[in-house]
C-alpha cells in the first residue's frame, strides 16, 4: 500500500470515528424519503367536528420505531399535537387520529406532519417531514330534519315512538328537542316514546340543533281515537264583505259514520262535511261545528270569522245621483209653490175699510 493509500485510509477511518462520536448516522435518515403519510378525508364542512386519520407507510424493509408523531394544523399554527409512538416492520403502516373542530370559515387549509423515528443502520432519530397537505374546509348546507310517529293513529292510552332523522347543517347534531303537542313537557333525545292519554289530535314538533348552532323543525300528527273528536278548519280566517269561505273539519274517534251540523253565525247552516258559506254583511261570527256519530256521541268546534266592510257596488254611486236629483226637483217645486202663493197674496188688495 502506497503511503498516499495508507493516510486516505486513515482519514475515513477518522472521519466514520467522528461521525460515530456526535450521533449522526451513518447512512443518513434513509427511511424518510421512501415513506410516506396520507390524510383521510381530505375535507370537512365548516364548524363540525371531523375525524381526521393519518396512515403512515414504512417504505423500507427494516424495523422503523416512531418516537412522536407531530401534527400542525394552518388555522392553529402555533401548536403541535402529538399522536403517539408506534413500532413498524418492514413496509407496514400505522393510523394515527384525531379529531378536531374545523374553522367556522369555509376555504383551503394544510395540515403539517413531522415524525421523528429511528431505523437501523442510523446512528440516531431523524425528524421527517410530510406536507403542508391540503385540507379543504366547504361551507355547510342549513340543517333540516324529519319527524315519524309509530304508531301514528290509535285508542287511548296511545304510546307513540317519536323519531327524528336529520340531514345536511354541520354534524354531530348537538340536541333534538321534541314537543308532543299536549301539553306536556318538552322531551330531549331523537327517538322517544311518548304516551297520549286522551283522544284528540296531536301535531308533535321536533327541533334539531346542529354544531354551527343552526336549527331545523319539522311536525307530525298523532290522532288518538277512543272518543269523538272533530276539529273545523275555514280557508280564511277574515275579509271583506261579501266574503266567501270554504270550511271542512277532521272528525277521528266514536262510531262513524258521522253526521254534520254547520252553524254559521248569521243564520245560515249546512249538513255537509265540506262547504262553503258567503257573508253578505260585516260583523264577527263564531261558527260552530257539531258532530255526531252512530251511538249519539258529539263533539264541537268553532272557528271565528271577522269580516269586514266592503268596497260601494258600482251602481250605489248612481243610484245615489238620481236620488239627489229627486231630491232638488221636490225642492224647487216646494220653493215654486211658496213663491206662488207668496205673490199672490201680494197682489190681492185689501179689504174695505167699514
Amino acid at each position: 500500500m502506497s503511503e498516499r493509500s495508507a493516510v486516505a485510509l486513515l482519514s475515513s477511518a477518522l472521519i466514520l470515528a467522528s461521525f460515530v462520536a456526535l450521533g449522526v448516522p451513518a447512512a443518513g435518515s434513509h427511511w424518510c424519503a421512501p415513506s410516506s403519510v396520507t390524510l383521510s378525508p381530505g375535507s370537512g364542512s365548516a364548524g363540525a367536528s371531523a375525524l381526521l386519520a393519518y396512515e403512515l407507510h414504512n417504505g423500507i424493509s427494516d424495523t422503523l420505531e416512531v418516537d412522536d408523531f407531530y401534527v400542525t394544523y394552518s388555522w392553529d399554527s402555533t401548536t403541535s399535537t402529538d399522536l403517539g409512538s408506534a413500532i413498524l416492520s418492514g413496509y407496514a403502516s400505522k393510523t394515527f387520529s384525531e379529531t378536531v373542530v374545523l374553522p367556522a370559515a369555509p376555504g383551503q387549509a394544510s395540515i403539517l406532519v413531522e415524525v421523528r423515528g429511528y431505523a437501523s443502520p442510523d446512528y440516531a432519530s431523524s425528524l421527517c417531514t410530510y406536507g403542508p397537505m391540503e385540507f379543504l374546509i366547504l361551507a355547510s348546507s342549513a340543517p333540516s330534519v324529519l319527524a315519524t310517529a309509530s304508531p301514528s293513529r290509535g285508542d287511548p292510552p296511545l304510546a307513540v315512538h317519536l323519531n327524528a332523522t336529520a340531514s345536511g347543517g354541520t354534524s354531530p347534531y348537538r340536541t333534538f328537542t321534541w314537543n308532543p303537542g299536549d301539553g306536556t313537557a318538552s322531551i330531549l333525545g331523537q327517538n322517544v316514546v311518548h304516551t297520549y292519554p286522551v283522544s284528540g289530535i296531536y301535531r308533535a314538533q321536533v327541533v334539531v340543533t346542529d354544531s354551527a348552532f343552526r336549527t331545523a323543525a319539522a311536525n307530525v300528527t298523532v290522532t288518538v281515537l277512543g272518543f269523538l273528536a272533530t276539529n273545523a278548519s275555514a280557508s280564511a280566517s277574515q275579509g271583506a264583505a261579501p266574503m266567501r269561505i270554504s270550511f271542512g273539519s277532521t272528525t277521528v274517534g266514536g262510531t262513524p259514520p258521522y253526521r254534520y251540523a254547520w252553524d254559521f253565525g248569521d243564520g245560515g247552516s249546512s249538513t255537509e262535511p265540506t262547504t262553503d258559506h258567503t257573508y253578505a254583511e260585516p260583523g264577527e261570527y263564531d261558527v260552530i261545528l257539531t258532530v255526531l256519530d252512530a251511538a249519539g256521541h258529539s263533539a264541537t268546534s268553532t272557528v271565528h270569522v271577522s269580516v269586514v266592510p266592503g268596497p260601494a257596488p258600482p251602481g250605489d254611486l248612481g243610484t245615489s245621483f238620481r236620488w239627489l236629483a229627486a231630491g232638488i226637483v221636490v225642492v224647487a217645486a216646494v220653493g215654486g209653490v211658496a213663491a206662488f202663493l207668496i205673490l199672490r197674496r201680494r197682489r190681492t188688495p185689501p179689504p174695505p175699510a167699514p
